[in-house]
């Protein structure tokens, strides 16, 4: 069934983890993805399904507990789009805010364009790792913070910058970077 393919592949998943020597991802009691019935729901919002389905994936994966779209959701998807899984695996491997990984509750993805490189990226990189223990790639142990990479995201007037989740943030200074991590923690 669904839910025993879906706990195999958290357990096996976990057992991955485990055995990281940084980083635990974090303990998932639960690891699961949408329902088919949510699925189903969330499709029928939208008209023309096979155009929309980037945006599908987009809220699939906010249904998330772990910020991911399981495998076995994908092809959920699939079947109430109408289109092979290829279609929804390409879309899913394609584009950065889709993943087929559990991640934190929050990501954090540190732009890694020409301005933000010229403009130091690699010292915001350096104090997000050091404020959160982990290094890009990983996740927190608690499950609040998964760091990882990007490429541009339109905030080269501001450089360096991150995007926590849909939000942008710029001119960081380690004082500024501090602040906004610990508001996600309050």
């Amino acid at each position: 069934s669904y839910n025993s393919v879906a706990s195999f592949i958290c357990m096996k998943y976990r057992s991955i983890q485990n055995k990281k020597k940084r980083g635990l991802i974090f303990m998932l009691s639960s690891c699961n993805g949408a329902t088919k019935a949510e699925v189903v729901q969330i499709v029928a919002k939208y008209d023309d399904k096979i155009s929309n389905l980037l945006p599908i994936l987009q809220e699939v994966q906010r249904k998330s507990s772990h910020n991911f779209i399981p495998k076995e959701t994908a092809f959920e998807v699939a079947n109430a789009v109408g289109v092979p899984v290829v279609k929804v695996s390409s879309v899913i491997s394609f584009f950065t805010a889709l993943s087929y990984e559990p991640r934190g509750e929050n990501v954090i993805k540190i732009c890694k364009s020409t301005a933000c490189l010229v403009n130091g990226y690699k010292t915001l990189q350096d104090m997000l790792e050091e404020k959160l223990e982990i290094a890009v790639g990983e996740t927190t142990a608690d499950g609040l913070f998964s760091l990882e990479f990007t490429e541009c995201i339109g905030a080269c007037d501001v450089s360096p910058a991150i995007r926590i989740n849909e939000t942008v943030y710029g001119d960081l200074t380690n004082n500024k970077l501090n602040s906004i991590i610990d508001s996600f923690r309050d």
